[in-house]
């Protein structure tokens, strides 16, 4: 995801997520780059994106929202951002490999994870930390965005064994 592009989970509103989406492309194009391929003039784009009072009047179709998407390279981000607007996490599943070394190092990134996990909790909770006693909105975001990262890797770690395991039955 580019820097600047937030985490789906830090967007309230689809608009929001949308702006910046087309604004940070994963894909790299630019604004105007977005428009030409998604055949909208660049101001229809930008007014359409943009939430501002006065430019109410100028709301894109919603048959242009699959165009803007693919042109941004942004499937996985929107399909993170309508995730966990349902309660959900959204999981790119890898490829299953049938590779004992696979699975054994997606165990491990997702045991990193668990800690990085647990180190933002206890972070966040220490009466010591940035909002003492009190979570903040951010601490709380922060732990949240984290806590679909290790979903994410533990869906991956249970894919990668699962097709070391099938393999290691096909050989015996």
């Amino acid at each position: 995801m580019p820097k600047n592009l937030k985490d789906p989970n830090f967007y309230d509103e689809l608009g929001e997520a949308l702006h910046d989406l087309v604004k940070f492309a994963p894909s790299g194009a630019t604004a105007r780059r977005i428009a030409a391929l998604t055949s909208l003039p660049y101001s229809t784009l930008l007014n359409g994106l943009s939430r501002t009072e006065s430019n109410a009047g100028c709301r894109l179709h919603l048959d242009s929202l699959e165009a803007i998407v693919a042109a941004a390279g942004g499937e996985a981000f929107v399909a993170g951002y309508f995730a966990v607007k349902a309660g959900g996490v959204f999981v790119r599943l890898p490829e299953a490999g049938a590779c004992p070394d696979g699975a054994r190092a997606r165990v491990m990134q997702t045991m990193a994870e668990l800690g990085a996990l647990c180190r933002s909790f206890e972070h966040a909770t220490a009466p010591d930390g940035p909002g003492g006693e009190a979570v903040t909105d951010g601490e709380l975001r922060k732990f949240q965005a984290r806590a679909n990262r290790m979903m994410s890797a533990a869906k991956a770690m249970i894919v990668a064994c699962e097709g070391a395991l099938k393999a290691s039955q096909e050989e015996g």
